[in-house]
């Protein structure tokens, strides 16, 4: 990943600021530490507040990962790409003291996100499990992706991430790709992803955003503006058009693909009751939206 990416982790503060807004668990508690320890000047919380709309698609991420990963048992090696501020290592390493959990983002975001869970460790809010393992890389590189797997018995693992992909340009999705199914083929295991990025899915995700904000919405053409300002290129041209482009994408590179509908699990987020969001709008969106569980062919 190149050094213009490292421009993407601001995003990695507002998709944890929506994880609070779901009440998933210790998300408010990491949230709260990193503005603490770090007082981020370009975090405006009642900014977000107004934008928030996409919330329940941020909260149904996070969701169907667990979920999906809940039904594979033989894993107990979780290799999470791009972590941010997420909350599962923390959960999964606590839950499975035998597990071996391992999340990489950059450098920057790996040290602060230490100090944020050694600060909730010290004031006994969270306990840092020993078996979470905190790693600076750069997951198009594989060099880094072994070194953070150095530690991992020779047992299948779950790959894991949520906006990874959306942030890479075409080349780089498939430099990643290429990675998750060398160290699946060493290993064994799954990748488990909800970051399926289409135009179809995004064009559903900006008219849900559209009915739920009304005039706050800002709209697809903003969104890209920032993106590119961000990423030096604009990454709606490196989308697929739709799920099945995705899955031709997957398997070209010697995946086998299944797919599950984000829609399945809309009646389980707490996201829209607590914001006052129509359900039905969101389960509309959804039925574009999928995540892939994917093996080596």
């Amino acid at each position: 990943m190149s050094a213009v990416h490292s421009k993407s982790s601001p995003t990695a503060l507002s998709v944890a600021y929506r994880r609070t807004l779901a009440n998933i668990p210790f998300c408010d508690e990491i949230f709260r530490h990193y503005k603490q320890l770090f007082s981020p000047s370009d975090f405006d919380e009642e900014k977000q507040k107004k934008v928030s709309g996409d919330t329940p698609y941020i909260e149904a991420r996070s969701l169907i990962i667990d979920r999906l990963l809940g039904k594979k048992p033989n894993i107990s090696q979780t290799l999470e790409l791009a972590c941010g501020l997420t909350q599962r290592g923390v959960i999964f390493g606590n839950e499975h003291p035998d597990a071996r959990c391992v999340e990489v983002d950059l450098l920057e975001m790996i040290e602060r996100k230490s100090r944020v869970l050694d600060s909730l460790h010290r004031d006994r809010v969270i306990q840092r499990p020993a078996n979470l393992s905190l790693v600076a890389g750069n997951v198009t590189d594989m060099a880094s992706l072994s070194m953070a797997t150095r530690s991992f018995r020779n047992e299948p693992i779950a790959i894991l991430f949520e906006g990874l992909m959306r942030y890479l340009s075409m080349f780089e999705k498939r430099l990643v790709a290429k990675h998750c199914h060398a160290l699946l083929s060493h290993y064994g295991g799954y990748v488990i992803t909800p970051d399926v990025v289409t135009k179809t899915g995004v064009g559903a995700l900006g008219e849900m955003m559209k009915k739920i904000l009304g005039e706050s919405y800002v709209g697809a053409k903003a969104s890209r503006e920032v993106s590119n300002a961000r990423l030096g290129f604009d990454p709606a041209e490196h989308y697929f058009e739709n799920v099945g482009a995705a899955i031709h994408f997957y398997e070209s590179l010697g995946f086998r693909v299944g797919t599950h509908c984000l829609a399945d699990i809309v009646d389980e987020l707490a996201s829209p009751g607590l914001l006052g969001i129509d359900i039905e709008i969101v389960r509309e969106a959804f039925q574009s939206l999928h995540a892939f569980v994917m093996s080596p062919a």
